[in-house]
């Protein structure tokens, strides 16, 4: 009698007939984090403010979007993510927020958000 060795198949079948390694495919449910770095909150903001965000995900980080009261400004796939706000450039004096959304690889979405103040003085 011929002894096989069918402990691939065995591990195929118990998988559910995935091939791969341990138990089959991974399914990302969880959401990526993301912090903006700059301005910080309740920060008094004037001229060219560096606007930035870091971003992680364990599978990946498909984009991170840039928002300043509501409107998007920037979408970003490249880290590091940042963009430059002009506060010159026909911004009211006041309060402001600033939103940055990151977006996996698996379409999860998480967002992050700061109130700024601008401050510009006539000149």
């Amino acid at each position: 009698m011929q002894r096989f060795k069918f402990g691939w198949l065995a591990s195929f079948a118990l998988a559910g007939g995935q091939l791969g390694c341990g138990t089959g495919p991974q399914t990302d449910n969880d959401l990526p984090s993301v912090v903006i770095t700059s301005p910080a909150n309740g920060a008094t903001v004037s001229g060219a403010v560096i606007f930035s965000a870091d971003a992680f995900d364990s599978f990946g980080i498909d984009e991170v979007r840039f928002f300043i009261d509501g409107f998007q400004v920037l979408e970003d796939r490249l880290a590091p993510y940042a963009t430059t706000w002009n506060t010159l450039g026909g911004t009211t004096v006041g309060s402001h927020l600033l939103k940055v959304e990151a977006q996996d690889l698996s379409g999860n979405t998480t967002s992050a958000a700061v109130t700024v103040t601008v401050s510009n003085s006539k000149q």
